[in-house]
């Protein structure tokens, strides 16, 4: 009987048995949901933390934009001041070259001028005859055939020649105007070649003050070609800083179009400089052909003086 109930004792499990079973398949239970909580804990906050470190990089890169926006802008702005600059300082020297032609147009002799100084200082072929006698006269400039054509006057072409001509013409005509007169007046009565009367200059101190002012207004004729090439050389570089601006503004903006532009400033800074010693020059040879013109009108009046005195020593 004992064995009996022992076999069937262990072919049927008791309550006990299964409420242990039922327990232990609870408790696994409960472990794996604990571990698949953890498992998604784990994953959301991997995923926060990619997100984090997403919209960091996206405010960084946005950042970075608005930086370069800004100094893009900045970097247009600068080349829009400087082209404003440049082109201020071209349309100055524009201004100052309309000034200067129109200066020197208005300086230019006109035809009625030419003329009457040519009256003034005539050929020796349309001398009377008491002119005539002697050795032939000597000119300052053009040679015993007579002092060269002073006819020429402004046609808008070729400006710097014309101004180079005119002032060698008007140099001519100064010297051989102070020559000729007291030479012609010394030849024809030859009791002026006595001592000068007291008090009044000689006429050669006052040619020999002539020749000097001629040599200056040679001097003031040369310093005004040089002016005349450098206001040349100062287009040139203008011209040229307007091509290195444009090269600069097809060429990817970086630091080196500020080195460009800058060295583009100075150019032009340059060239107004040398303008405006241009101008100098130019106003100082207007005053050596004034005081040369000057100086003739006294020579001038010299030789009237003393011919009058002459005159009326013949009437004596």
């Amino acid at each position: 009987m004992n064995n009996t109930a022992k076999s069937h004792h262990q072919g049927h499990p008791t309550p006990s048995l299964l409420l242990q079973q039922q327990l232990l398949l609870q408790q696994q239970q409960v472990q794996q949901q604990q571990q698949l909580q953890l498992q998604q804990q784990k994953q959301q906050q991997l995923q926060q933390e990619q997100q984090q470190r997403q919209q960091q990089q996206q405010q960084q890169q946005l950042q970075r934009q608005q930086q370069l926006q800004q100094q893009q802008q900045l970097q247009q702005q600068q080349q829009l001041q400087q082209q404003q600059q440049l082109q201020q300082q071209q349309q100055q020297l524009q201004q100052q070259q309309q000034q200067q032609q129109q200066q020197q147009q208005q300086q230019q002799p006109h035809l009625s001028e030419a003329t009457y100084l040519r009256s003034r200082n005539p050929h020796p072929s349309a001398l009377p005859k008491k002119y005539k006698e002697g050795p032939p006269l000597i000119y300052s400039s053009g040679g015993p055939e007579g002092p060269p054509s002073s006819t020429a006057y402004y046609t808008g072409e070729g400006q710097q020649q014309q101004q180079q001509q005119q002032q060698q013409q008007q140099q001519a005509q100064l010297g051989s105007r102070c020559l000729l007169k007291p030479l012609r007046i010394l030849r024809a009565t030859p009791e002026l070649q006595g001592p000068p009367s007291v008090g009044a200059p000689s006429l050669s101190s006052r040619c020999r003050q002539t020749e000097e002012a001629r040599e200056g207004a040679r001097s003031a004729a040369a310093a005004a070609a040089a002016a005349a090439a450098a206001a040349a050389a100062a287009l040139t570089a203008t011209e040229e800083a307007e091509g290195s601006c444009l090269q600069i503004q097809n060429i990817s903006r970086n630091r080196h179009t500020t080195h460009r532009f800058t060295a583009a400033a100075a150019a032009t800074a340059a060239a107004a400089t040398a303008a405006d010693a241009a101008a100098a020059d130019a106003a100082a040879a207007d005053a050596a052909a004034a005081d040369a013109a000057a100086a003739h009108a006294a020579a001038d009046a010299a030789a009237a003086e003393i011919s009058k005195k002459n005159k009326k020593k013949q009437h004596k």
